[in-house]
């Protein structure tokens, strides 16, 4: 009898700051053999290679913070709170948007071996780049300082 050997590829999530940038990196990436779902943003997937072995990626662009922030009930009335209240008031995480781009990185990070951040090199970028994190990491306890990487590029034009 033969014995048959699968071999299970990891997932790398690749995360860009906007659809179109998701876009160019599956384009750069995939060889322009990458497949595209419509979802949320499209999700652009292909296999490559990563870190030394092959690999299945999944390519998303967010559109812009996935969370906001806010302060509760009781501080949220302009006649009723002092503005020097606010500054020792506890505030509040709530998903941007209705919570669509929250959902839609729960639904394709839960079962990904890597993370790969691929947002703008500037604060907004950055405090993107942790509202991804925080959110996948909850729901994907194989992630840790280990296995997600953030790019740093100025630009994704194949000449540069």
């Amino acid at each position: 009898q033969k014995k048959t050997c699968t071999i299970i590829m990891a997932t790398c999530l690749i995360i860009a700051e906007k659809p179109s940038i998701a876009e160019a990196i599956a384009k750069a990436m995939g060889g322009g053999g990458a497949k595209t779902i419509r979802s949320a943003t499209p999700i652009h997937m292909w296999s490559g290679n990563f870190l030394g072995r092959r690999m299945h990626f999944k390519c998303m662009g967010v559109t812009g913070h996935v969370m906001d922030i806010d302060f509760p009930q009781r501080y949220r009335s302009w006649e009723d709170t002092d503005p020097r209240d606010l500054f020792g008031a506890p505030t509040q995480d709530k998903p941007s948007g209705g919570g669509k781009m929250k959902r839609h990185l729960e639904q394709n990070a839960g079962s990904i071996d890597y993370l790969y951040l691929w947002l703008d090199c500037d604060r907004e970028g950055e405090n993107i780049a942790f509202e991804c994190i925080h959110i996948i990491t909850r729901i994907n306890r194989k992630l840790s300082k280990n296995n997600i990487y953030r790019a740093k590029f100025s630009s994704l034009a194949p000449s540069e």
